[in-house]
């Protein structure tokens, strides 16, 4: 029997990526509409939980990426960003895995993979 954890997704997400997000196995997006940051989210998994900065966009290419990895190191420390998508390219995934910042992209419609 495979037990994997559950993963929730909490706070104000924006559109594009809860759509992504919910078609990821796994996953479980809640959203808020209340004020605040739109892209500040709190992700759980297991008793391990950790607030992010989701950015979502429908193509990350390399202008993209860069773009992103830039918002990234503009956070405050301790802060992440995670970019959500449904294309993102071979050279937009390496830059932002070398930056460190994590992302998800579409994989077909209605699956997602996380990239990073």
């Amino acid at each position: 029997m495979n037990n994997r954890e559950r993963v929730n997704i909490a706070g104000a997400v924006e559109q594009t990526a809860a759509r992504i997000l919910r078609d990821v196995p796994g996953i479980v997006v809640q959203t808020t509409h209340q004020g605040g940051d739109a892209g500040a989210v709190g992700i759980r998994a297991g008793t391990v939980s950790v607030a992010v900065e989701l950015k979502a966009q429908r193509i990350t290419n390399a202008a993209a990426a860069r773009h992103a990895v830039s918002d990234a190191r503009a956070l405050p420390v301790g802060a992440h960003l995670v970019v959500v998508a449904e294309t993102i390219t071979e050279d937009a995934r390496d830059q932002l895995t070398r930056a460190g910042v994590g992302s998800w992209k579409a994989t077909a419609p209605g699956h997602a993979t996380r990239v990073a």
